[in-house]
């Protein structure tokens, strides 16, 4: 709030009747000035930190905390009630004369932008180089979602004011920004190559790893600057500042926003009793009931509200916030012994001063601002710097005392006590000032001798803190600051950040939105893993507002990783119970990452989406770290980024080949039982092409899919690849996160290797029976069962399936019943024999057919002879009591079938062969016949190639299918053989037949209009909206009487909308009744009458 403008004194009653009729086109020009300031200078003088949770101003000369309009520019939580109305870096120093110098900046500027050369003069503060630098490293893969919201805080207009012009300056400086990152006057960077120089393309502009970072430089070499603050002349010192954030909005480390401070001494002399000191006006919303207080463990000295609501932060439905800042490195000073740090380097025998001591003043009050350009306010400073009251006796300071009592125990850090415990020296424990106020608070470091030529750092952090009370905001204050300290004392490595927001496409249609993340950006959100934290998934919100915190809106889809990692649980504080506890903060499904969204309904209210109506939605993405080491959260989710979409038709002019959600047709050409889906995601996106998708093995031995059949998409014609290297699924349903090329979503599935069905036919293979099952009641063609020991056509490797050692793959397998064999008993491995010692033929002949050369191979065959009878038996069980009992392993009823592979000498394939069935007689060997072997045997061991097959009774008249042929029939995967191939059309954008046809529906919307729109966010707004208009359109509106009352004129070829708000020229609201209202459509030479007629509710005039 910009107190100071309000206190300025009384105004006419008169004069502000007067005015009532102007404020609003006042505030319209005074930000349009504000818009002009930033987007048409070529020297940005002014920025702000804008990625966490604080919108934090910031000046080139070193103002800072404070809004070009004046009120104030610490908004904290982002987006609702100032928190900070000014805050400076101020500095003193006994002068050699034995007199102080203050310097610095609080309400007065005393530092002008622009380095010192050496020679110890300022540079032109016209220097194109003299500005403020901000940079982010994501600049070049920002969404436009990101740049609108940047573009309209720092433009101070809402969302939907923002013009290109703006979000294109955006983009412009943070690319100027980078490419001319000023590393020669001290901006921070890492060299990537190590080659001394910095490269824009290859080194990495920045600090802390952060995620945006300011940098300007500024000097006390200007005498009407300094004297202007508190009287004093310059010292001679140049400042290099820099400011940075994380984009983790709704995490602790979101916020924080971390300063740097580092100070050189040009002045040629040695500066004895220095101090430093972060001073503050703070504004927690009204200026008017606000409470300080420091805290000595934590370095921190922070501002809370005095009462416990406030109006400013209740306008947001929030109790008030809490704000502080935290010293976390002062002045480097020698100490044997201990160790220093500057520039995140260690220094041995230094040590750095810590918060040395804590000051405050409140305005009206006793203790009062020190005098603004009078040196009477260098002495009070200095003071105050050395740890006393901040009065203008340097030779009898007064101290501060507990309990601010004249005569009590002195103390440097007054204001010291526990206001959430109620405990030692609090603000507003006394009478008098000491009721809730407009406080200032300045924490201290010092003294030092500053040596000439030496550089010194400093680094504070303003953190915030929100919670459900004024006081538990305290409490989130000192836990961020703990963060915050941890941080530091790391040096920031590691340090723990959201994944990268995800680039989300945003399409309205009439009737539903389409929200698509998938097509640009992905790698750059799930690859990282950063200090422990992996990408877990994403989240769909719908948002009330523009500037709705994700904590406002409603979480309406999860798309998470199958990983079994599904809520999330970490420590919060819970007010309800004053303490941290475990609670669930993200919840997982398992069902698979997905990359877009449909949205069909407006989910705040459970209603249709209304054409016409501004909605807002966020897509965010979420990691997760299970042993975070840094800090409690185990997830962190990036900033939810409002995107603002109205649901429209297609523009005038547009067609679309296809809707969203549509299949598309596919063909397939080779040998695989593979299966592809294209689907629509995006109809603007897709393109006029024939799309192939086509499998290769990938034979990297170091890739994480090695020996895989991956897949890809390329154009048929050009043979540029879209998408590269692909998985295939198992199942297409599963392929939620599969790529998004053109506008489609492209899913393969390859089914898993086993069999795939098993079927009887009769000698000329004609089907008889189409599903042979293994399991009761479903019997074959003759009523027999067929089985195995796992009652599953596929089990796992080893597991008693037909291909229980996995041999098949996509090979299929014929059992003959027309046929007969020799065969080999399971257990002995010799020819079955009857009682007479002759070799008995089993009723069938197995054959495998290779999938790769269509060959038949006829296989070994065998059983195990449980009866001992030398016969292959189909019995029931007979244990006196006959019955079918399954797969009952080794009861006499108990014959499987088994098949052995041969292979000659050389390791090569071979038949079994009728012709050689003397010799394998004679032989009487599996392994001698067929060079394998089962069992105890000596040999080349091998085991069955099919395995464990069992034909049983059901029914005691089951007989074998004699005569006809059982069939194992594989899956078949996808092979390099295969390609699937589509085609697509491109949407007509813009074609002029199609306007012309489509000016026909130009309409207004309500008509009649009876006092309302459900268009309307609120009872006071009023209008109606013209609809389906082309890029221009001149609306001018008449009354009956043939006076114009109003001209629209739309021109935005991204907007087929207009709105009147029912309003004449001079902002009156029209008369109830009909009006006529001619569109003139300059582009097409064509016109339209419209016939509107309008109800007005009852007007009660404010004015007049």
């Amino acid at each position: 709030m910009n107190r100071r403008l309000k206190s300025k004194g009384l105004v006419l009653v008169a004069a502000l009747i007067l005015a009532a009729f102007s404020m609003l086109f006042a505030y319209k020009a005074n930000q349009e000035t504000f818009a002009k300031a930033f987007t048409s200078m070529a020297q940005v003088t002014r920025s702000m930190s804008n990625i966490g949770n604080w919108g934090y101003w910031v000046y080139y000369d070193g103002k800072s905390g404070n809004q070009p309009n004046g009120s104030s520019g610490g908004i904290y939580p982002r987006g609702t009630a100032g928190t900070i109305y000014q805050d400076g870096f101020v500095w003193g120093t006994m002068w050699e004369d034995g007199t102080p110098r203050v310097g610095g900046v609080t309400y007065n500027v005393g530092t002008q932008a622009g380095w010192l050369t050496a020679a110890g003069t300022p540079v032109s503060t016209s220097d194109p180089a003299v500005r403020i630098y901000r940079i982010r490293p994501d600049w070049r893969t920002l969404s436009h979602a990101q740049v609108l919201a940047d573009a309209a805080e720092l433009n101070m207009v809402s969302p939907s004011d923002v013009t290109e012009a703006m979000t294109q300056e955006i983009i412009a400086q943070y690319e100027q920004d980078w490419m001319e990152w000023p590393v020669e006057h001290g901006a921070p960077w890492v060299d990537v190559d190590g080659d001394g120089k910095y490269d824009p393309d290859v080194d990495e502009a920045g600090i802390a790893n952060a995620d945006q970072v300011l940098f300007f430089v500024t000097n006390d070499q200007n005498a009407s600057r300094t004297t202007g603050l508190y009287g004093s002349q310059p010292i001679g010192l140049e400042v290099r500042t820099t400011i940075w954030a994380y984009a983790q909005p709704a995490a602790r480390l979101g916020q924080l926003i971390f300063k740097k401070y580092n100070i050189i001494n040009k002045s040629g002399k040695d500066l004895d009793e220095f101090y430093v000191a972060q001073w503050a006006d703070p504004d927690l919303g009204d200026y008017s009931n606000d409470f300080v207080g420091c805290d000595t463990i934590l370095g921190l000295g922070y501002a809370y509200n005095g009462t416990d609501s406030d109006d400013d932060y209740a306008a947001f439905g929030l109790a008030p916030a809490a704000f502080g800042y935290d010293f976390f490195q002062g002045p480097l000073v020698p100490s044997p012994g201990d160790t220093g740090h500057i520039g995140f380097k260690a220094v041995p025998d230094h040590k750095n001063l810590m918060m040395t001591s804590f000051g405050w003043f409140s305005a009206g009050s006793p203790i009062s601002d020190p005098t603004l350009q009078e040196y009477e306010g260098t002495i009070q400073w200095y003071n105050m710097m050395r740890g006393f009251q901040p009065l203008d006796d340097l030779n009898n300071p007064t101290p501060w005392t507990l309990g601010n009592v004249s005569g009590g125990t002195p103390t440097k850090f007054p204001m010291s006590g526990d206001p959430v415990a109620g405990t030692g020296d609090l603000d507003g424990d006394a009478n008098g000032y000491f009721q809730p106020g407009d406080r200032r608070m300045a924490l201290i470091s010092g003294p030092f001798t500053f040596k000439a030529g030496e550089e010194q750092e400093i680094v504070v952090s303003v953190i915030g803190g929100i919670s459900d009370t004024r006081l538990n905001s305290v409490v989130e204050l000192k836990k961020n600051s703990e963060v915050a300290q941890v941080l530091f004392d790391g040096a920031f490595a590691g340090v723990p950040k959201a994944p990268k927001a995800p680039q989300v496409n945003v399409r309205p249609f009439e009737d539903k939105v389409v929200l698509e993340w998938g097509s640009s950006g992905v790698a750059e959100t799930e690859d990282p893993i950063i200090a422990g934290y992996e990408f877990q998934g994403y989240c769909v919100y719908q948002l009330p507002s523009a500037s709705a915190a994700l904590a406002d809106a409603k979480l309406i889809a999860t798309f998470d990783k199958v990983d079994g990692v599904t809520t999330i649980m970490q420590p919060e504080f819970v007010a309800a119970y004053g303490m941290d506890l475990e609670v669930p903060v993200k919840f997982g499904l398992d069902k698979g990452i997905k990359r877009y969204f449909l949205v069909e309904k407006d989910y705040l209210t459970n209603k249709r989406l209304l054409e016409g109506k501004t909605y807002y939605f966020a897509v965010t993405a979420y990691n997760y770290n299970p042993a975070p080491d840094i800090i409690a959260a185990k997830s962190l989710e990036s900033a939810g980024i409002a995107l603002q979409v109205t649901i429209q038709e297609p523009l005038p002019g547009t067609r679309l080949a296809n809707d969203a959600g549509d299949g598309i047709a596919i063909r397939h050409s080779g040998p695989s039982d593979g299966q592809a889906s294209v689907t629509v995601v995006d109809p603007y996106s897709t393109k006029s092409r024939t799309y192939q998708v086509f499998f290769t093995e990938d034979t990297d031995t170091n890739s994480a899919t090695y020996g895989e059949l991956l897949w890809s998409v390329k154009d048929s014609v050009t043979q540029a690849v879209l998408s590269s290297n692909n998985r295939q699924v198992s199942d297409l349903s599963a392929a939620t996160d599969a790529p998004i090329v053109d506008g489609v979503q492209v899913a393969v599935s390859g089914p898993s290797l086993g069999i795939k069905s098993i079927y009887e036919t009769d000698a000329n293979n004609t089907t008889v029976d189409g599903s042979v099952s293994y399991l009761p009641p479903s019997l074959g063609t003759t009523g027999y069962l067929l089985e195995n020991r796992i009652g599953t056509a596929n089990g796992d490797l080893y597991a008693h399936g037909f291909d229980r050692f996995h041999y098949w793959n996509m090979d299929d397998l014929e059992i003959d019943f027309s046929d007969q064999s020799l065969t080999w008993d399971y257990i002995s491995e010799t020819v079955h024999k009857d009682a007479n010692g002759n070799a008995t033929y089993a009723p069938y002949a197995i054959y495998r057919h290779k999938f790769d050369t269509g060959e038949r191979i006829r296989l070994f065959a065998g059983y195990w002879d449980t009866d001992g009878n030398g016969e292959y038996s189909l019995h029931l069980l007979d244990d006196g009591s006959p019955r079918w009992a399954g797969a009952a392993y080794g009861a006499p009823s108990y014959e499987p079938i088994y098949a052995w592979q041969g292979y000659d000498a050389s390791g090569n394939e071979i038949s079994y062969d009728p012709a050689n069935e003397a010799q394998y007689i004679t032989d009487n060997d599996l392994f001698t016949s067929a060079n394998i072997t089962w069992g105890s045997s000596t040999g080349e061991f091998k085991y069955p190639y099919l395995n464990n097959t069992l034909f049983t009774m059901y029914l005691g008249s089951a007989t074998l299918p004699i005569g006809n042929k059982v069939w194992f029939k594989t899956n078949k995967a996808n092979t390099v053989s295969d390609i699937f191939s589509f085609k697509m059309a491109a949407p007509t954008i813009g074609d002029e037949t199609a306007i012309l046809e489509d000016i026909e529906k130009v309409n207004v919307f309500p008509n009649p209009y009876y006092g309302r729109n459900q268009l309307s966010s609120n009872p006071y707004d009023n209008f109606v909206t013209f609809t389906h208009l082309p890029a221009k359109a001149e609306i001018r509106i008449f009354n009956l009487s043939g006076v114009q009352v109003r001209v629209i004129e739309h021109d935005n070829p991204n907007s087929q909308f207009a709105k009147w708000d029912l309003t004449n020229s001079s902002d009156i609201p029209v008369a109830s009744g009909l009006y006529l209202v001619h569109i003139d459509f300059p582009d097409l030479n064509k016109n339209k009458v419209i016939k509107l007629f309008i109800v007005q509710k009852e007007q009660i005039l404010q004015y007049y």
